[in-house]
């Protein structure tokens, strides 16, 4: 609790890192995430001299139970066994936060005891689990304190991103998102076509109707936009007086996941929320930089590579060239 008070403080930085709430932890790079947060954390206190902390943000309210319900584990000769909740056939998608344990859990944490080599950690960490993943307890709330139990010792704070008494913190995102339908998906399109060009897969591939959000109302259902209005499902809203419409659901709204294939935790302070919102901008300030500076270097190299012009000049007094052109400002020393 300490490093949450440390957030009222406008100087802290937050390091933050995030996964889906997996079955007792999920898999091995959940844990090497949170680590990285608090070692980075670490290092920007000591580098810095500000109050660094690092952040786990569970995405408790992700709907695919089959990516979250089983867990890979090495037996005793090293051969890797899977453990498993049972699925969820005929059930609509619904938040994982949303999905309650039953007795299958106690089954899955005796089937773990028999497979996990007989070491003298087992006894702990079974015990731990059986706290953590209790029959009755949601599944993102028993990943927090599994997570809690492992690092909270730490200082990682862990936030569920299901929180109610956050959902009003980040209604301007809701309603900025409602304002501008179509907006974000226009700019990951973007992103995605610079991922392709450079040799990778798109993460995102949004609709050109779609809104990056969802609706929550016991499942979890899509926004698409529709002359002029919005659709949720069957229901029909007016698309006048969306952002208002979107602070007064902040509840009930949920960010869109990034990558669309494929009580623990602290509520977010305000001051958080706008540092992020302040480092998404600069983020895309900074990538408008780059490009430039990209362009920038094409034009470099092509002019080192053309015929000399009047632009690039020599300069008499040192060993240099210096390019006076508006897209380039470098200078490089004479072969």
């Amino acid at each position: 609790m300490n490093n949450a008070r440390l957030l009222a403080d406008p100087r802290t930085v937050a390091v933050v890192t995030g996964q889906q709430a997996g079955l007792f932890g999920g898999p091995l790079f959940t844990l090497l995430k949170a680590l990285t947060a608090l070692k980075l954390a670490e290092q920007v206190a000591r580098d810095h001299n500000v109050p660094a902390v690092a952040i786990f943000w569970i995405d408790a309210e992700d709907h695919d139970w089959e990516e979250v319900r089983s867990c890979a584990v090495f037996d005793a000769d090293l051969t890797p066994r899977s453990v498993s909740l049972p699925s969820r056939p005929g059930v609509d998608p619904a938040p994982v936060a949303t999905v309650k344990l039953d007795d299958s859990v106690r089954i899955a944490i005796d089937e773990l005891e028999q497979i996990l080599p007989a070491t003298e950690f087992r006894p702990s960490v079974i015990a731990a689990l059986q706290r953590a993943y209790a029959p009755g307890t949601g599944m993102a709330e028993s990943f927090g304190r599994w997570m809690e139990h492992v690092l909270g010792d730490r200082g990682l704070i862990v936030f569920e991103s299901s929180d109610p008494a956050s959902k009003p913190l980040a209604s301007q995102v809701f309603t900025r998102e409602l304002s501008m339908p179509g907006q974000t998906g226009r700019l990951s399109a973007i992103a995605g076509s610079d991922l392709t060009a450079r040799g990778y897969h798109a993460q995102v591939h949004q609709h050109d109707d779609g809104v990056a959000l969802f609706h929550l109302d016991g499942g979890r259902r899509a926004i698409r936009q529709q002359d002029g209005g919005f659709l949720v499902g069957d229901q029909r809203y007016p698309g006048r007086g969306a952002a208002a419409a979107g602070h007064r659901a902040a509840g009930r709204l949920q960010p869109e996941r990034p990558a669309a294939s494929g009580g623990a935790g602290h509520a977010l302070p305000d001051g958080l929320l706008r540092r992020r919102t302040e480092r998404a901008r600069l983020s895309r300030s900074a990538a408008r930089r780059l490009r430039a500076l990209r362009r920038a270097d094409a034009a470099h190299v092509s002019a080192r590579h053309s015929p000399p012009s009047s632009t690039h000049q020599r300069c008499a007094s040192s060993r240099s060239t210096s390019c006076r052109s508006k897209r380039c400002r470098r200078r490089t020393r004479r072969p």
